[in-house]
């Protein structure tokens, strides 16, 4: 009984809303572990599980440090992809990163932070995404294509949470990483991979 209260006690401090107790009873548990079911909503406090990303905004090499004043859901705006990714998630599971739900381009460009075309504009010089026949593509400005438009994310090239990712190196190799994840010929035109 005792470590049910510390339990609950520890999850109201840290800011988690709790769904249902699901505390083992004694004998009905050979291990012997307590555990609670946590609820996500949109005034968790996701900072007290996912302490790595936490960190992030204090972290200079880190691109969230360039937006330390935003919160989670500045971002991670997918309420409902959120709240699927945390069902049957219990108090003593390892916080894991998030990649069930996507962080979409209207979270950087419409909310006002970035503009594309100033985007573009900016990079419209940049050869890092140049293939082996010469074709240079600007990161910011890619060539209209379904694939494009399905799979390629600011996030894809933009790893706003790891150590040194504000480095240049680092988002160009991610980039280069995206493209080439279909791409693999290392060749930036379509159909050239089964002739």
């Amino acid at each position: 009984m005792i470590a049910a209260v510390a339990a609950l006690a520890v999850m109201f401090a840290t800011g988690c809303a709790p769904r249902e107790s699901s505390l083992s009873q004694g004998g009905g548990n050979e291990g012997g572990d307590d555990t609670l079911q946590i609820s996500w909503s949109v005034t968790s406090d996701c900072e007290s599980c996912h302490t790595r990303e936490a960190a992030a905004p204090a972290d200079a090499t880190s691109l969230h440090a360039v937006h330390a004043s935003s919160s989670c859901l500045s971002c991670h705006d997918d309420e409902q992809g959120l709240a699927k990714a945390h069902e049957g998630y219990e108090e003593k599971d390892p916080a894991s990163k998030l990649k069930k739900t996507d962080v979409a381009d209207e979270s950087c460009l419409a909310s006002g932070c970035h503009d594309q075309t100033v985007l573009a504009e900016a990079t419209a010089g940049e050869t890092v995404l140049t293939d082996t026949k010469g074709t240079v593509v600007n990161p910011h400005d890619l060539p209209i294509h379904e694939d494009h438009a399905k799979g390629v994310r600011c996030a894809s090239c933009h790893k706003m949470h790891g150590e040194g990712s504000i480095e240049a190196d680092a988002v160009y190799q991610a980039s280069k990483a995206t493209c080439l994840s279909c791409h693999h010929n290392e060749v930036y035109e379509c159909h050239t991979c089964h002739t």
